[in-house]
């Protein structure tokens, strides 16, 4: 069965909503699949104006179920989450930084890594509570 096919086949008509972007049944990724199926004839526009498609997928273990295209997860989840939480990290030392020299313009790079790397507490202490 091809991909983009207009026609869908049979087997989707049993397909049920899987809210993560894998097999309800056994959990398995799209990327195990037998068959796919994406129905690109009605795409649904989302509030920002960006279009979605449903995507059909037959399991290995017989099941079908169909996702969101907008629901896929990115490729590089865990990189991308590391980065963000790199970046969310730099910016509270700064702030703790900037309370803790009085200094309120931008802090160089090069000082908050002196600090950083001076800094005798764990870092996590460092920053403020929720």
């Amino acid at each position: 069965m091809e991909a983009f096919a207009p026609h869908p086949p049979e087997w989707t008509a049993a397909a049920v909503h899987a809210t993560a972007f894998c097999c309800p049944k056994c959990g398995a990724s799209c990327t195990e699949a037998r068959e796919v199926w994406i129905n690109r004839r009605s795409p649904v526009y989302t509030e920002f104006n960006r279009r979605k498609w449903q995507e059909f997928y037959r399991c290995q273990c017989g099941g079908a179920w169909w996702a969101w295209s907008s629901d896929r997860p990115h490729p590089n989840l865990h990189t991308a989450m590391r980065v963000a939480m790199r970046v969310q990290m730099r910016a509270r030392l700064m702030m703790i930084f900037s309370r803790i020299s009085g200094v309120k313009h931008s802090v160089p790079k090069s000082l908050l890594n002196l600090f950083i790397v001076n800094c005798k507490e764990d870092i996590r202490s460092c920053l403020p509570s929720a």
